[in-house]
C-alpha cells in the first residue's frame, strides 16, 4: 500500500510540474523571446538571441522532469507486474490448500487475495496514469524542442537581415553624401564662369594696352615691310654671287 501511495503521489508531482512548464513557464518564455525586451542587450537582435538563451535553459533545466515522467511509467509497469505475480501466488496457494488447510487459513487466504486484486487494480491504475505523465512530458519536451529550432531558424534569418541592413544604410549614406557633393558642385562650377570672365579680360587688357586697332595694324605692317626688305637685300646678294 505505502509503495502504491507513494508512486501515485510521485505521479501527481511530476504531472504538476509537467503541467507548469507546458503552460505558464513556457507561454513565459515564448512571450519574451518574441516581444518582451532584455533592457540589458543593446539592440533586438541582442535581446532576441538573450531571450532565446533563457529558453533553451529552461527546456534543458525540464530534462530532469521529462525523464522522472518516463521513469515513474516503467516502474509503474513494475508494480503491476509484481502485483499480479502476487495476486497469482496466493490464488495457487488458494487452489492447492482450499480442501486441506484449516477453514481460518483458507478465510485468511481469501482476504489476502482480495486485497492483492484490489494492489492490482491500483498498481494498473497507476500505471496508467504514469503512462499519461510520460506521454504528456514527452509532448511538451518535443513541442519545445520544434519552436525552439523555429526560434533558432528565426535568429538566423534576423542575423542575415542585420547584416543586409547595415549595407543598405552604407548605402543610403554614399548616396546621401553624393547628393550632397551633386548639390555643391553647382556653386563649384559657377567659379568657372568667372574664371573664364577673368581669363578673357586679361587677354583684352592686353590688347588695349598695345594701342588701337589702327596703330596694332600700322605696326604690323611696318614689321612686315622690314621683313620684306631684309628678304629682297637677301635674294639680291645671292643673284650676284652666282654671276
Amino acid at each position: 500500500m505505502f509503495s502504491i501511495g507513494f508512486g501515485i503521489a510521485a505521479a501527481v508531482i511530476v504531472l504538476g510540474a509537467i503541467l507548469y512548464f507546458a503552460n505558464d513557464k513556457f507561454k513565459t518564455t515564448v512571450q519574451t523571446l518574441f516581444g518582451k525586451a532584455n533592457s540589458a542587450a543593446t539592440t533586438p537582435l541582442d535581446r532576441q538571441k538573450n531571450a532565446y538563451e533563457k529558453l533553451v535553459a529552461s527546456v534543458n533545466a525540464q530534462l530532469g522532469n521529462v525523464a522522472g515522467a518516463r521513469a515513474g511509467a516503467i516502474q509503474a509497469e513494475q508494480d503491476v507486474k509484481a502485483a499480479q505475480d502476487e495476486l497469482a501466488h496466493l490464488k495457487g496457494q488458494y487452489a492447492s490448500y482450499k480442501d486441506t488447510a484449516k477453514p481460518e487459513t483458507v478465510t485468511a487466504l481469501v482476504a489476502k487475495i482480495a486485497t492483492a486484486q484490489e494492489k492490482v487494480t491500483q498498481s494498473q491504475t497507476m500505471a496508467e496514469t504514469a503512462h499519461a505523465a510520460a506521454e504528456m512530458a514527452n509532448k511538451a519536451l518535443d513541442t519545445a524542442r520544434e519552436q525552439l529550432e523555429t526560434a533558432a531558424t528565426t535568429i538566423t534569418s534576423n542575423e542575415q537581415k542585420a547584416q543586409v541592413t547595415a549595407v543598405l544604410n552604407s548605402a543610403a549614406k554614399v548616396s546621401e553624401d553624393l547628393k550632397g557633393i551633386t548639390a555643391r558642385l553647382g556653386s563649384f562650377n559657377e567659379n568657372n564662369r568667372q574664371i573664364d570672365k577673368d581669363f578673357l579680360a586679361a587677354q583684352e587688357r592686353l590688347k588695349m594696352g598695345q594701342g588701337s586697332t589702327a596703330d596694332q595694324d600700322l605696326a604690323a605692317l611696318d614689321r612686315q615691310s622690314k621683313v620684306d626688305a631684309t628678304r629682297a637685300a637677301l635674294d639680291a646678294e645671292l643673284a650676284a654671287a652666282k654671276k
